[in-house]
């Protein structure tokens, strides 16, 4: 985890994926891991609503730790990014595992996404 905060949440399905929230005082902070398929990749884009609807000066989704990622989850990350350029660019991802970024790149939303890495 990024921040010395208490985590909020703990979202998952079984043992494939898990979503944790922190946040400090500017950064709400969503961890993923896992399988993101479709029922965990609408989980994510309410907890990437959520934090829009914070004072936080970012939302930042940490896909350090995902193994899967199905085009749902895709087109999460390629909304949340189409409402960031419209409210101060606050969405910034961490950069998920090779073959998955690999499966972003192909998709070609990569190149409008903001990574820190």
């Amino acid at each position: 985890m990024l921040f010395n905060s208490h985590p909020s949440t703990l979202s998952s399905d079984g043992d494939r994926y898990a979503l944790r929230v922190s946040h400090d005082p500017g950064t709400f902070v969503i961890e993923a891991y896992g399988e993101l398929d479709a029922h965990a990749s609408r989980r994510m884009e309410s907890l990437i609503e959520r934090g829009e609807s914070t004072s936080a000066d970012r939302v930042l989704v940490d896909l350090s730790g995902v193994d899967f990622m199905a085009i749902a989850g895709m087109k999460v990350l390629a909304d949340a990014e189409a409402r960031s350029c419209a409210n101060g660019q606050r969405l910034v991802l961490l950069r998920a595992p090779d073959h998955v970024h690999s499966a972003i790149e192909r998709v070609g939303i990569a190149a409008r996404l903001r990574f820190l890495d």
